[in-house]
Formats: C-alpha cells, structure tokens, sequence
C-alpha cells in the first residue's frame, strides 16, 4: 500500500503541490468575514480531492495503465483502498489548511474567525460521500461518468458563498454529527469492499 500511495505521489506532485496553493487561497476568504468559513471548510478538502484523485483516475482510465496496473500483484481492492486513504488525507489537510490560515489571519490581522466542531464535522461528512460516490463511480462505470464532478463542486461553491450565514446558524448537535459521519464511513467501507469484490 505504501508504495502505491507513493506512486500516486510521484505521478501527482505537481497537482498536489498546486491544489495546496488553491487551497491556501480558499481558505484566506475567511479574511471576508465569518459567513465564509463553511465556504473555505468545503472547498479546501473538496480542492484537493480534485487534483489529487482527479487526476489520478484520468491516469488510471487509459486502457493501457489499468491493464498494466492490474498485471502488478496488486489487486482492485489496493487501488480503491489507496484512494479512499488519499480521499481522507485530503479530508484532514484541507480541515487543518482552513483551521492554519484562520490562526494566522487572527494572529497577524486581529481578524475574528469561527472554529465550529460542528461544522467540520458536517463538511467532513459530506466531502466523504462525495468522494465514495466519486470513486465508486469512476470503479464502477469509468472515468467519463466521473469527469464532470468538479461542476457539482463549483454549484456547492457558490451555494455557500450565497448562504454562509445560514450554515453558520445551522446547530446540530455534536453527537448527530458524530452519528452520520460514522454512517459515511460505514457506507466508504461499504462500497470499497463492494467494489473489490466486483
């Protein structure tokens, strides 16, 4: 496994790298103001994915690289896997990129910023079936059915630009949050196994 994430590394460093830079620039809209933060907790995590599995499914889609990926001991199972730990990693740096820029913006502006558990939760919640829908979609069909997923990304972009302020005052408890991202991961889990199996 370590040296299929390494190889997705390898042939995604310039994408990885550039998808941070996009990150770090979503993440300085809470310079704007609070009603932001969802915004920058969704794109982040949601950039990143982007240009890390994107891209790595494009590679993956050419006839030629699945079958010689495949003629590796490696099995479809290994390569789902390796995305879904991508898709988490992501889920984790672009959380702790809006969470960094937002210390900073405080720190060196005297800006106020919002830090909600709740909220980081939700958008966790939401960027993981977004991301299992996206790798089952692309496992189970191909990259074509997949390709025009970064459009839903830019709707919800939009959507939370238009409506910060009502996700900053959406309260869920903590628990019910904890509950449904639980059911994410079980669902990840799920699919995974369905996918590898298939």
């Amino acid at each position: 496994m370590y040296k299929l994430l390494k190889k997705s590394f390898l042939i995604n460093k310039r994408n990885f790298i550039f998808g941070i830079a996009v990150s770090l620039l979503f993440a300085s809209i809470q310079y704007d103001g609070i009603k932001y933060y969802p915004t920058a907790l969704a794109m982040c995590p949601l950039t990143l994915l982007t240009f890390w599995i994107d891209k790595l499914c494009y590679v993956e889609d050419k006839t030629a690289t699945r079958v010689f990926l495949l003629s590796l001991p490696i099995s479809k199972y290994d390569l789902i896997k390796e995305k879904n730990i991508i898709a988490y990693s992501c889920i984790f740096l672009g959380m702790a990129i809006v969470h960094l820029v937002g210390i900073i913006i405080h720190l060196m502006l005297g800006i106020e910023v919002l830090y909600s558990i709740e909220l980081i939760l939700l958008f966790s919640m939401i960027v993981l079936v977004y991301s299992t829908i996206y790798i089952f979609l692309n496992y189970k069909y191909d990259y074509s059915k997949v390709k025009f997923a970064p459009f839903l990304m830019l709707i919800i972009m939009l959507l939370l630009f238009k409506n910060g302020n009502l996700i900053n005052e959406l309260s869920v408890g903590v628990s019910s949050l904890i509950v449904m991202l639980l059911f994410a991961l079980l669902l990840n889990f799920s699919v995974m196994r369905y996918l590898g199996k298939s």
